[in-house]
């Protein structure tokens, strides 16, 4: 297994049929689980139980006047199907799931790139396909 480098990364979204999202640089994916902490008198290590699970993901673009597909969702409260490729060459190893965004907003500094950010949240336990 080789090492991959993030320019390849891609994420396709849509409420029917996900298509690119253009103009990323930089997509975050977080797996998290709750734990609760059952340790006892007696014990001399700490002991947890594993709890609820959670997605989240973070999507950073730069603003294009002509795509609002995403700012669209958000806005209307969309669910959106997702899938998000480490290295879109590499078509067997993915991520993908249903959830909501959230976000949209615009960073306009006066000497930068007009730039958008999103949080998504999954609605269900996403899946992870590798070969």
């Amino acid at each position: 297994m080789a090492t991959k480098h993030g320019v390849n990364s891609r994420i396709y979204m849509g409420a029917t049929t996900p298509i690119p999202v253009t103009e990323t640089h930089n997509i975050d994916i977080s797996f998290d689980t709750d734990f609760a902490e059952d340790s006892s008198q007696g014990d001399s290590f700490k002991t947890y139980l594993a709890g609820l699970a959670d997605f989240t993901m973070s999507i950073d673009r730069w603003y294009d006047s002509a795509e609002s597909t995403l700012l669209d969702a958000v806005i209307a409260r969309t669910v959106m199907k997702f899938y998000a490729y480490p290295d879109a060459a590499d078509a067997t190893v993915y991520v993908y799931g249903t959830g909501q965004l959230g976000g949209g907003g615009f960073k306009m500094g006066i000497g930068d790139v007009v730039d958008q950010g999103y949080q998504f949240r999954a609605n269900s336990q996403p899946t992870y396909k590798h070969p």
